[in-house]
């Protein structure tokens, strides 16, 4: 009991203690006269940015959805793969309902340990 009082203690300590060191601000570098070439720089005041070669033009407008069959072209890629590729292919999609069961199985039975204890 008197060490969770003291480790308490020592994470609300270092708690404020990060708290008060990122809230403080930064303390900025003193104005410091330029000397030497810097001295002798004149600031010019703002101007406008050129605005006389600006082009300005729009892009065409597609109103057509391009003719893709998305079964066609799975079809056609489907028919490169063969022989072993396409066995381990099958073997490593057909695999993954078993481990999608497995992990609902596992959730309910954690979600059911935290509730029931």
């Amino acid at each position: 009991m008197l060490t969770e009082r003291i480790a308490g203690a020592a994470r609300l300590l270092l708690f404020s203690f990060a708290l008060l060191s990122f809230a403080h601000p930064a303390a900025a570098q003193p104005a410091v006269p330029p000397t030497g070439a810097l001295a002798q720089v004149v600031e010019l005041p703002p101007r406008a940015a050129p605005t006389a070669d600006i082009q300005v033009g729009s892009l065409p407008v597609l109103n057509e959805v391009p003719d893709f069959d998305a079964q066609a072209a799975t079809a056609k890629y489907l028919a490169h793969v063969s022989g072993q590729a396409r066995a381990q292919s099958d073997a490593y999609y057909e695999g993954g309902y078993w481990l999608r069961l497995v992990e609902v199985l596992y959730a309910l039975a954690v979600a059911g340990l935290l509730l029931w204890t």
